[in-house]
């Protein structure tokens, strides 16, 4: 085999001619539903690949240009691309992209030297003849249709005629008619005008008469207002002075009002002071009296907790006691955890009825304190009620400096220092009987 045939039949062009044929030949092509522009265009696709498959047939391997079949390879299967994608998209622009290669498919188509065949010859002589008896029966259909035609030409030329000499006739009558139309339309005008020039001077001699007419009303309209306006500047000096007699005599009224009010609100406002001091006191009283209570069932509670405390003291220490016993007699060694907890119990309670008994001390004297001012403060305003009322300022005076502040002072100090001494002297009598307890239970 030679180098060139060889070279020419191993050239990619032969699958691309495979692929398109394949394309060609399935059914999604064609029965797609195709406008007749999509139908001409892939008409003419099937056409040129035709053509291009007949070159390469009958092409001499030696005597062609690569470069042109490359070429022609490149363009035809950018053609067969697009084709592809039409039938995939049904975009009417990749069929345009087709054409625009188709264009350069057939430029290298006529580059490449083929081969004539006799066939190729014999067809082109039927092709002459063919076309030859085309023209011949082309030629014989434009005389009958030309002649078909002139007659109908001659008809409609003949209405034309008609129709415009009916127009005429017509455009002629129309003519008069506007005419007539026109005059009487002028006479209507003219009626009109005549009209409005009559109306225009009924009015103007109307407003005339009207402007007159208002001249008229409006003098009279002022003489009747000035008259109203003097009847008024009467009526009103005539009211004025009624009104400064009746404000004059009001005034008078409710001035003697107010003093016998005033003499009214006076008594009854020493009335209110009275019981006001009366209601103060009671009140200021109460709030002791509430106080004292409460100081009451505190001292009454810390009693109950004193008494519970000391019975607790006396049982655990007579079981603390009785629970050495048993340790003095024998040889054994002392249990210190045992003895330092019951010590911390027995201690607990001291001084749970040491803090109980004081609580209830001091619960005691705020009972009785509280219970003196409410007595005193129940007590002061009726024998204060007999004396002078500058008496009775200069008294109570001196039972504000003596009663307020001082009392509280002198008992909050008190508390303060009992406080003290129960925090001193409790763990100094706890640690005291723990140690007598110690020396009893060593000897």
């Amino acid at each position: 085999m030679s180098y060139y045939v060889e070279k020419f039949e191993k050239h990619k062009i032969h699958n691309l001619i495979n692929q398109i044929e394949n394309l060609l030949s399935q059914d999604n092509l064609n029965n797609i539903e195709k406008t007749p522009n999509e139908q001409a265009r892939i008409e003419r696709f099937e056409l040129v690949f035709r053509k291009v498959k007949k070159t390469i047939n009958s092409v001499d391997p030696k005597s062609i240009s690569y470069k042109s079949l490359n070429n022609l390879y490149s363009h035809l299967q950018n053609a067969y691309k697009h084709i592809r994608k039409y039938t995939n998209n049904k975009n009417i622009s990749e069929l345009n992209n087709m054409d625009n290669y188709l264009d350069n498919v057939i430029i290298q188509i006529n580059r490449i030297n083929n081969v004539q065949t006799p066939e190729d010859v014999a067809n082109l002589k039927n092709d002459v003849t063919n076309f030859r008896r085309s023209v011949g029966q082309y030629r014989t259909n434009i005389s009958n249709k030309y002649n078909e035609k002139k007659e109908e030409l001659d008809d409609i030329f003949s209405k034309i005629k008609n129709r415009k000499k009916n127009l005429e006739r017509n455009l002629n009558k129309l003519e008069k008619k506007i005419e007539n139309d026109k005059s009487r339309i002028d006479n209507a005008i003219q009626n009109a005008q005549n009209r409005i020039s009559e109306f225009q001077e009924q009015f103007s001699n109307s407003q005339e008469k009207r402007r007159d007419d208002f001249e008229d009303f409006k003098n009279d309209l002022n003489n009747d207002a000035d008259k109203l306006i003097d009847r008024l500047k009467n009526n009103f000096g005539k009211l004025q002075e009624k009104l400064n007699t009746k404000e004059k005599e009001l005034e008078d009224e409710i001035k003697s009002q107010y003093e016998s009010y005033k003499k009214i609100f006076e008594e009854q406002k020493e009335k209110v002071e009275k019981i006001a001091n009366v209601i103060s006191s009671t009140g200021m009283s109460a709030g002791y009296k509430k106080i004292a209570n409460s100081s009451k069932w505190a001292k009454r509670f810390w009693q109950a907790v004193t008494v519970l405390s000391i019975w607790g003291l006396i049982y655990f220490g007579i079981r603390f006691i009785n629970s050495f016993t048993p340790m003095i007699e024998t040889t054994a060694s002392t249990n210190w955890p045992a003895f330092f907890a019951r010590l911390i119990v027995v201690s607990a309670f001291g001084s749970l009825s040491a803090y109980s008994a004081k609580q209830a001390s001091k619960s005691l004297e705020s009972e009785r304190y509280n219970r003196k001012m409410e007595l005193e403060l129940a007590s002061i305003d009726p024998y204060l009620s007999i004396l002078p009322e500058e008496k009775q300022h200069e008294i109570k005076e001196d039972l504000v400096h003596n009663l307020f502040g001082k009392q509280d002072i002198s008992y909050l100090k008190l508390n303060k220092e009992d406080d003290k001494e129960i925090d001193e002297v409790s763990p100094h009598i706890v640690v005291k009987a723990a140690k007598n307890i110690f020396d009893y239970f060593m000897k």
